[in-house]
C-alpha cells in the first residue's frame, strides 16, 4: 500500500510538471508574439507635438492635417501608437480577473511601411485597418489603420508618435517643417526641442499573464525526483529479488512503474493536444523538447539510482535491509520546506482579509462620499496623465461645483525633522460648508472660491510659528503662481471649533492650522487630487442617488477631455478596502488553481511523512500503544520533529519583522492542520498493523 501511494503521487507529479512546461512554453510564445508586435525598429523615431493633451478635437484634427502634408511633402511615413490598457468593465464595476491590452497603429504611408514586419507580413501601404489578434491571449489585439480614421474619432490627442527613418537628416527636415507649419497655422513659436518626447509618457507594454509557473515547474520536477527515489529505496527488496532472478534494471522499471508511466506519458500528450486544438495553444520546439525530457528523467533517474543501489551483498538486501529512516529524513526534510513555502504564501492574502474586515475609524461621511479608484493607464501613461494638470482642473470645477471636499493632511505626517511651521492641512471653500470653522471672534470663516488671496487660519495654540509659515507661504506662491498674492490670516480658538474634524480619520482638526484653497490662490498640481490613491487621494467626490448615477453625471466631461480611460469608476470610500481586496482576488484567480494544487502537494507529503515515521518505527510505536501511550507520546520523534519546524519557522517570522498576531494565527491554523493530518494517519495504520505486530509477524 506504500509503494501504491507513492508511486501514484510520483506519476501525479510528472503529469502535472509536463502541463506546467507547455503552460511555461504558451506564456513564453504569447510573450514573445505580443512584444514583437507591439515594438517598433531602430527605422522608427519617436516625436512628440507641443502641448498635444491640452488642444481641443478640432485643433487636434487641424495638426493631423499638417503632419499628412508634412509627411507627403518629405516622403516619409509617420505614424501614432496608442496603447490601451485597463480591467473591463463589468457592469459598472472593474473585472480584476481579467485584463484588456489594445494596441492601435495609426499610419500614413507615402510608401510602403516597414511596420506590418511586426505582423510578419511585407511592407505595405496601409488604406485600410486590420485587426491582429493572437488566440491564447484573450483581451489582446493590435489594430493597424490609416491616420483618417483616428481623424474622425473622438479621441486624437493621445499615444505616441514615430516618425519612419533613422536617418538624422531626415528626421531634421521633418520636425523642422512641421514645426514651421505649426507655428504659422497656430500662430506659435515652437522650437524643435518642443518636440522631443518625454521617455516617462512612451507607452510600455509589459504582458503579465500571471505569476509564471516556472519557478513552481522547477519545485514539482523536484519533488517527483524526491519521491521517485523514495520509491526506489522502498522498493529495495523487491529489486534484489529481480536481480537474483536475473531482470535487467530496465526490466525492472517495466515490472514496477512502467505500466503507470506509459499511461501518464500518453495521458500528457492528449492533454498536449486538446490545449493546442481547443484553446489554440503554442509553444516552441524547446517547450517540447523540456517536456520529453521531463518524461524521460523518471525512466533515467530509476536506472541511476537503481544501479548504484547493486553491489555484492544481495544477500543483506533480501534479507530485509530497510531504507526506512533514511526515506523518511530526506522526506521529512522535503516537505518541511514546502509546508514553508505555502505557508509565507499565504500570507499576503490573509493580510489582505485581515484589512478588509478591519472596522474603520472614519466617520459615516465616507459613505456619501466616494474617490476615483483605481487610475488605470487607458491609452496614455500614469505619469502623463498626472502631468495633465489642465484637463484635471477643468474635472476639478465641475466636481467643485457638485459640492466635493478637498483636504490635504499630508504635510501633518511629516518626519520629526520637519520644522513646525509648513505642518498645515489645505482644504477647499467647500470644506468649511461642511465642516465650520469660527474666528477668534465666533464668526464663521466663509471663503469664495474665486478669492485671490492666500487664505490661512491660524489656532492660537501656534500663534509662534506663523512668521516661518508666511515665509514659506510667500517662497512656495512665487515659486508656482510667479507673484505674491495678499494674505489673509484668521485667528482661531481651539475650544470654539471642537466640531472641526479631519474628514480621513475623524480626528479633531481645531489645533492645526489650514490653508484655504482656491482656484486663484493655487495651482492644479498642487492639489493633489484624482490620483488614485484612494483614501490618500484628496479630492472626496458626494454620492447622489448611487455611485453609477453619480459617474455617469461626470463621464461626458471626463470622456470630452479623454480622461475617461483612465477614471473609469468611482468608489466610496468606505468600500475601499473591499475594492483592494476584488483586486488582489482577482490577481490570484488565474494562479489560483497552482495555488490549490502545491497546498494539496504539501498536505499529501505531511500525510507520507507520518507513514514513512510508522514504517520505520512501527514495532515501538504499537508496543507503546499496546502499554498504554498515547498516540502523541508513543509518536514523540515525530512530535519533537514538528515541533523544531515550527520553531524554525517562528525565528524566520522574527527574523524577517513578521510575527504579529495575524501570522501567528495562520501559523496555529497551518499547525492544527498538519497535526490532524498526522493524527489520522497514525491512528489508521495503527488500528490496521496492531493485530500483526502483536502476533509476532
Amino acid at each position: 500500500m506504500n509503494n501504491k501511494i507513492l508511486n501514484l503521487l510520483t506519476l501525479i507529479l510528472m503529469m502535472f510538471t509536463s502541463f506546467l512546461v507547455i503552460m511555461t512554453g504558451n506564456r513564453q510564445y504569447q510573450t514573445e508574439k505580443v512584444v514583437s508586435q507591439f515594438n517598433l525598429s531602430s527605422e522608427f523615431h519617436p516625436f512628440s507635438l507641443p502641448d498635444q493633451e491640452n488642444v481641443s478635437q478640432s485643433r487636434c484634427r487641424k495638426r493631423l492635417e499638417v503632419l499628412n502634408q508634412v509627411s507627403d511633402q518629405t516622403g516619409i511615413n509617420y505614424l501614432n501608437r496608442r496603447l490601451f490598457s485597463a480591467s473591463p468593465m463589468n457592469g459598472h464595476r472593474l473585472d480584476y480577473s481579467r485584463s484588456i491590452d489594445r494596441v492601435t497603429f495609426a499610419v500614413h504611408t507615402v510608401r510602403r511601411t516597414r511596420l506590418m514586419e511586426n505582423f510578419e507580413m511585407k511592407p505595405s501601404l496601409i488604406e485600410h485597418g486590420r485587426t491582429f489578434k493572437i488566440p491564447s491571449l484573450h483581451g489582446y489585439s493590435s489594430n493597424v489603420m490609416p491616420v483618417e480614421d483616428i481623424m474622425n474619432g473622438s479621441n486624437c490627442r493621445e499615444g505616441t508618435f514615430f516618425i519612419e527613418t533613422s536617418d538624422e537628416k531626415q528626421i531634421d527636415e521633418f520636425i523642422s517643417l512641421l514645426k514651421n507649419r505649426l507655428n504659422e497655422s497656430e500662430h506659435q513659436s515652437f522650437r524643435n526641442s518642443d518636440f522631443k518626447v518625454n521617455p516617462e509618457f512612451i507607452s510600455e507594454l509589459s504582458p503579465d499573464d500571471g505569476d509564471n509557473p516556472g519557478q513552481i515547474m522547477v519545485t514539482s520536477l523536484l519533488f517527483m525526483i524526491i519521491f521517485l527515489i523514495t520509491l526506489i529505496l522502498s522498493s529495495s527488496r523487491e529489486l534484489a529479488v529481480h536481480r537474483m532472478n536475473g531482470l535487467s534494471i530496465r526490466s525492472s522499471f517495466l515490472v514496477l512503474l512502467g505500466k503507470g508511466w506509459l499511461v501518464s506519458c500518453i495521458t500528457t500528450l492528449a492533454v498536449d493536444f486538446v490545449c493546442r486544438a481547443a484553446f489554440n495553444w503554442n509553444w516552441s520546439v524547446s517547450a517540447s523538447m523540456c517536456q520529453i525530457a521531463v518524461m524521460i528523467s523518471m525512466p533515467a533517474v530509476f536506472m541511476t539510482v537503481a544501479g548504484l543501489l547493486q553491489s555484492p551483498h544481495l544477500a543483506g538486501q533480501v534479507n530485509g535491509r530497510s531504507h526506512g529512516r533514511m526515506m523518511f529524513t530526506a522526506m521529512y526534510a522535503a516537505k518541511g520546506i514546502a509546508l514553508a513555502a505555502c505557508f509565507f504564501s499565504m500570507i499576503p492574502l490573509a493580510q489582505l482579509v485581515e484589512t478588509s474586515c478591519r472596522p474603520t475609524s472614519a466617520s459615516g461621511q465616507h459613505d456619501s462620499h466616494a474617490v476615483f479608484y483605481p487610475v488605470q493607464d487607458g491609452n496614455n501613461t500614469i505619469q502623463q496623465l498626472m502631468r495633465d494638470a489642465g484637463n484635471r482642473e477643468v474635472i476639478y470645477r465641475k466636481l467643485n461645483s457638485m459640492g466635493a471636499l478637498l483636504i490635504d493632511d499630508n504635510a501633518l505626517h511629516q518626519p520629526e525633522d520637519v520644522p513646525q511651521e509648513i505642518r498645515f492641512v489645505s482644504i477647499n471653500p467647500n470644506y468649511l460648508k461642511q465642516f465650520p470653522l469660527y474666528d477668534s471672534e465666533g464668526r464663521r470663516i466663509r471663503v469664495s472660491d474665486n478669492d485671490d488671496r492666500i487664505i490661512l487660519c491660524t489656532p492660537e495654540n501656534r500663534q509662534g510659528f506663523t512668521r516661518g509659515l508666511l515665509r514659506y507661504v510667500r517662497r512656495n506662491a512665487r515659486k508656482e503662481l510667479g507673484h505674491v498674492p495678499k494674505i489673509k490670516i484668521y485667528h482661531t480658538v481651539p475650544s470654539g471649533n471642537r466640531n472641526f474634524r479631519n474628514f480621513n480619520d475623524g480626528k479633531l482638526m481645531n489645533r492645526d492650522t489650514v490653508f484655504v484653497m482656491t482656484y486663484e490662490n493655487s495651482t492644479p498640481i498642487s492639489r493633489n487630487i484624482m490620483n488614485g490613491e484612494g483614501e490618500n487621494d484628496c479630492l472626496k467626490i458626494p454620492v447622489g442617488k448611487s455611485v453609477s448615477k453619480t459617474y455617469s453625471s461626470i463621464e461626458p466631461l471626463l470622456r470630452r477631455h479623454d480622461m475617461d480611460d483612465n477614471y473609469r469608476q468611482l468608489v466610496r470610500i468606505s468600500d475601499l478596502k473591499e475594492e483592494d481586496m476584488r483586486m488582489e482576488l482577482g490577481d490570484l484567480r488565474e494562479d489560483l488553481l497552482l495555488f490549490l494544487a502545491g497546498t494539496l502537494l504539501t498536505l499529501s507529503m505531511s500525510g507520507y511523512t507520518a507513514l514513512l515515521f510508522f514504517k520505520a518505527f512501527k514495532r515501538e510505536i504499537i508496543l507503546k500503544r499496546a502499554l498504554g501511550f498515547t498516540s502523541v507520546r508513543a509518536c514523540r520523534g515525530l512530535a519533537a520533529l514538528l515541533a523544531l519546524q515550527y520553531a524554525v519557522m517562528i525565528a524566520f517570522l522574527f527574523r524577517q519583522d513578521m510575527f504579529n498576531s495575524l501570522n501567528i494565527i495562520l501559523l496555529i491554523g497551518t499547525a492544527a492542520t498538519e497535526l490532524v493530518i498526522n493524527m489520522i494517519t497514525i491512528r489508521h495504520l495503527e488500528k490496521k498493523e496492531m493485530g500483526g505486530v502483536l502476533n509476532g509477524e
